[in-house]
């Protein structure tokens, strides 16, 4: 009997004591009714811009920079594939004629430019547009192109950007809202650009209280199904806690693979005094709503912008919210894109808080049903430049450019490959310089029609306007390559797929067949591994796991021939 007590195991604490270990440390955990542990807490309600989730979304941003645009995780296409870009351009070229700067140099800024891509378009375009109508405006423009994410403009200088453009951009580090937010220095200051970067400011959910004005809170915790934490994590629960309760960004990176694990509750607490700017115009616009959404970081920042230019300036924004008030409820909630949050622009308030003040808002017919809305602010009249808004961005324009590209997928899809062949060329004819229209019509000749000569030709094109961004175009180039057995051709320019976003599940698949046709098996395991763990949505499961069959079987028929060869070798020496 006692024998067998000896073996029991010790208490948890008295184990790790014998070992030197420190003891556990208590969790903070909440309980069921019986007294149950319900879930482990990571962080007690916190107003939705100091949630943990929107830590972890800041602390990605700032320290991987360009990562979640690369990896497809956050979409930028919507205002990176040139068509914003030529608008924006027409556009300050419209205010230019109808407002010249009587200084001989004059700038615009770009807030969180992200990829840079815009920036980089809107050059292209502007110094086209002041040649065509011999306009000295190019010459006497600075872009001042700005991103939060100090690793953001390393990187722009790494991937040469804005080569060609180089005595006419500025590249800055800048916080349009943190402590320190002093505009960058600029000259005679004529436009802000600020393309999906309001969303994802300091934003609150508030609402009228029984006692008083109150905002949407967030409890941040973790399930107990420890054996499903344990699939994502060796760390542990009071771990986890530790990091989660980091002041340093650092640290956050570790819990981005751990944000599917975070579960969340919401509950209304009383606002602090100036925690929240702006919160009472807010109840009185959404007197009869039951909460509404205040982009105060966004406010905040547009008033600072407003009052640090010429009355004749003009803020230009393109983003995404409800354009209804009926509309602002549906959208009281973060949004998440891969690691990152963002939460939509509460378009109606923000037009009813500029009419208060004074400042004209600007938007065309149709933005409604655009997939993103643009708003036009300035404190002057501008009528042309105004006019030149409403038509560019209009739902009309939205149309004639987007419109062949649907008909020609229609087509494509309904095997109407004649058909579909006129409408890409029709689509590229009225975008000659957007990348994605571009590629996608070279990946229509390639792969649908096999004109490889055609298809190289557009490719060549699209690579030029985006050669750093976009690991689908690299794979159409390859394919093409591979498709007319140019096979060390294709597999750099998979190479190149790969260097962009190592993770990539098609580049990866593509490697694996470039790799096995160079007898390279064991690396071509590797790379269908490498997809097979990424490819979540199974798009190309089968396809990696039939490649996986056919190398497993390369591997095995060359050890056979290999054995078969020692065995003649053997017989020769027996022989002699």
């Amino acid at each position: 009997m006692s024998a067998a007590k000896s073996r029991l195991p010790l208490p948890v604490n008295d184990a790790m004591e014998r070992m030197n270990l420190p003891p556990l440390a208590s969790t903070p955990v909440a309980s069921g009714p019986d007294g149950s542990v319900r879930e482990y807490v990571l962080q007690d309600y916190r107003p939705i811009s100091q949630s943990l989730e929107w830590k972890i979304a800041e602390a990605h941003w700032n320290q991987l920079g360009l990562l979640p645009f690369v990896e497809s995780d956050v979409p930028f296409l919507v205002n990176n594939s040139g068509r914003l870009s030529q608008d924006a351009a027409m556009l300050l070229f419209e205010h230019c004629l109808e407002s010249d700067p009587v200084s001989p140099t004059f700038s615009v800024l770009e807030v969180g430019a992200g990829t840079g891509l815009f920036a980089r378009y809107f050059l292209d375009f502007f110094y086209a547009l002041c040649a065509q109508n011999q306009k000295s405006y190019y010459d006497r423009l600075t872009y001042v192109v700005t991103d939060k994410s100090p690793a953001t403009v390393t990187q722009w200088e790494e991937r040469g950007l804005f080569h060609g453009h180089k005595e006419h951009i500025v590249a800055s580090v800048f916080d349009p809202i943190g402590v320190d937010a002093a505009l960058p220095a600029t000259t005679h200051l004529r436009a802000f650009f600020c393309n999906y970067v309001f969303d994802v400011m300091p934003t609150s959910i508030v609402r009228a209280g029984k006692e008083g004005a109150e905002q949407l809170c967030v409890r941040t915790y973790l399930a107990t199904d420890l054996a499903y934490v344990a699939q994502y994590t060796k760390r542990t629960p009071q771990e986890i806690a530790t990091i989660a309760a980091s002041e340093n960004p650092a640290d956050l990176l570790e819990l981005v693979p751990l944000l599917p694990l975070l579960e969340f509750d919401t509950a209304f607490r009383p606002i602090p005094d100036g925690s929240v700017p702006c919160w009472k115009e807010a109840l009185e616009f959404g007197t009869g709503l039951d909460k509404v959404l205040v982009n105060h970081g966004a406010l905040e920042t547009l008033e600072r912008f407003l009052g640090n230019m010429p009355p004749e300036g003009f803020v230009l924004i393109n983003d995404y919210g409800p354009t209804q008030r009926e509309q602002v409820q549906n959208f009281c909630s973060l949004q998440r894109f891969g690691p990152t949050v963002a939460c939509a622009i509460n378009f109606p308030l923000l037009e009813w808080l500029c009419e208060k003040r004074k400042i004209i808002t600007t938007k065309a017919v149709g933005d409604e049903r655009r997939g993103i809305q643009a708003r036009l602010l300035s404190r002057a009249e501008l009528p042309k430049t105004r006019a030149e808004f409403c038509k560019a961005f209009s739902q009309e324009a939205h149309a004639y450019y987007e419109g062949p590209l649907e008909l020609a997928r229609t087509h494509a899809n309904a095997g109407r490959l004649h058909e579909a062949l006129d409408a890409y060329r029709e689509a590229v004819t009225r975008s000659p310089r957007n990348w994605y229209i571009i590629g996608e019509a070279a990946e229509f000749l390639c792969l649908q029609l096999k004109n490889f000569d055609a298809g190289l030709e557009l490719l060549r094109t699209a690579l030029g306007l985006n050669p750093v961004y976009s690991p689908w175009l690299w794979n159409v180039l390859g394919d093409c390559l591979y498709c007319l057995e140019r096979y060390e051709d294709a597999h750099e320019a998979y190479l190149q797929a790969a260097r962009i976003d190592p993770q990539d599940v098609r580049t990866n698949l593509n490697l694996a067949y470039t790799l096995a046709l160079f007898g390279r098996l064991p690396e071509a395991l590797e790379v269908i591994a490498r997809g097979l763990s990424r490819d979540t949505r199974e798009a190309y499961r089968a396809r990696l796991l039939e490649k996986q069959r056919h190398v497993l079987t390369l591997m095995s028929n060359r050890w056979l021939r290999e054995q078969e060869q020692l065995l003649r070798r053997l017989n020769r020496f027996h022989a002699a």
